[in-house]
């Protein structure tokens, strides 16, 4: 149980707990490149009762019920890592992301500086608007798959990215 506030859990390996592998109390837990593995017994990897908190560049499979579950009025961003199942009690939301990196060039093949790339959702939502930098590259952003809450998935994919340079 990790009760305290504002925690980072980093490269660690839990494999077949009690009855969960880790439950979250407190608020802004970050697990980050960790791996959550269910085994014999092990109903839940991962029973989020806290608010705005991470699991980042992890693996959280493998448990006979639920991988991930949401207890209410709680909020989880799962990004870069899998889990297979969830339990979302209502009021909770998952938010599932992904990493993209982008890179602009011309059509010589030269890195294109200040160049604004743009991604929308699926419903033409203007999500991000970043310049590229000397080398063609945008700072690395973090895009929603979908989020979801105890009866429905809300699909933000696919996305519509556009790269465009005046002059």
């Amino acid at each position: 149980v990790i009760n305290n506030n504002n925690i980072t859990f980093i490269n660690n390996t839990l494999f077949g707990g009690w009855e969960t592998n880790i439950e979250l109390v407190a608020g802004s837990v970050e697990i980050r490149d960790s791996r959550l593995l269910g085994g014999a017994g092990t109903k839940y990897n991962l029973f989020v009762r806290s608010n705005n908190s991470k699991v980042i560049n992890s693996n959280v499979s493998g448990s006979s019920l639920s991988d991930i579950v949401m207890q209410s009025y709680t909020n989880l961003t799962v990004l870069n890592s899998n889990y297979s199942n969830h339990n979302n009690q209502s009021n909770g939301f998952i938010y599932r992301q992904w990493y993209v990196d982008v890179k602009v060039k011309d059509t010589a093949g030269n890195n294109l500086t200040n160049a604004n790339v743009s991604f929308t959702n699926n419903t033409g939502a203007l999500i991000i608007s970043a310049l590229t930098n000397s080398s063609g590259d945008i700072t690395r952003q973090n895009v929603t798959e979908y989020y979801v809450d105890a009866a429905v998935k809300y699909f933000q994919t696919n996305y519509t990215i556009n790269a465009t340079k005046l002059g």
